[in-house]
């Protein structure tokens, strides 16, 4: 049965960490809240997402997976608060960021033997086949990368910046996953980096204004390296 978007969860406080929880709420503000100091509960709102332990943003890599080797996407961040300067409540997503030095090598690898490899050795040993693609939010603490959620999906907005940096076409990426082929899969990524900038309604996330005219976008279209993506959006030809 769906859960109560309205239930409290019940947390013990635990030394050093920000403790969050997972609500269900409107699919826009879907995700937990966090709360800023130790040995607080998180109580607040059932909507809304995490923020990171030190530091604005989240980074969340990615691995296509076919088998029990994975193969990296480009790491992305992300942020949540609706404010400029990490400010106001949490939303879907206002933006995030890929680039190539996001992540330093010694420290991707570190994620794949610590966190992703043993997620997909446990669903072997379950007897689950999982073919996909495996999100994974990370904080990144002083005391190391530390899990948030998984979700069996691309994210967003984060796939609004790896995607364009890859410069192997993605339906060969899905193709390789579904034949089990993956292993024989080298992914090359382009060296500049990618930006997303979400612009919402005024009053997004709890009361966004409907209807309002977005004017501009043909213009927009025509800076070279410029994507734009709707998402809630409808075409008025009145």
């Amino acid at each position: 049965s769906r859960p109560n978007p309205r239930r409290e969860a019940r947390i013990t406080p635990i030394d050093r960490w920000h403790i969050g929880r997972r609500g269900c709420g409107p699919i826009g503000v879907l995700g937990v809240v966090a709360r800023e100091g130790p040995r607080q509960p998180a109580r607040g709102e059932p909507s809304g997402h995490a923020e990171p332990h030190k530091g604005p943003g989240r980074t969340d890599p990615s691995t296509d997976e076919s088998g029990p080797a994975p193969l990296l996407l480009a790491p992305a961040r992300d942020y949540k608060r609706v404010g400029d300067g990490d400010t106001g409540p949490n939303t879907g997503g206002m933006g995030a960021y890929s680039s190539p030095d996001l992540l330093d090598a010694g420290l991707q690898r570190k994620i794949l033997r610590q966190i992703v490899q043993p997620t997909l050795n446990g669903l072997q040993a379950e007897g689950t086949v999982f073919k996909g693609v495996l999100y994974v939010g990370l904080m990144l603490t002083e005391h190391g990368p530390k899990v948030l959620e998984y979700n069996a999906r691309l994210g967003d907005p984060e796939t609004q910046v790896i995607l364009p940096r890859l410069k192997t076409p993605f339906v060969d990426v899905l193709a390789s996953i579904a034949d089990g082929t993956l292993d024989t899969l080298e992914l090359k990524w382009s060296d500049e980096s990618a930006v997303c900038v979400v612009l919402a309604s005024e009053g997004y996330p709890e009361s966004a204004k409907l209807g309002c005219p977005i004017t501009g976008v043909e213009k927009a279209e025509l800076h070279p390296g410029v994507l734009l993506f709707h998402a809630a959006t409808k075409r008025d030809e009145a």
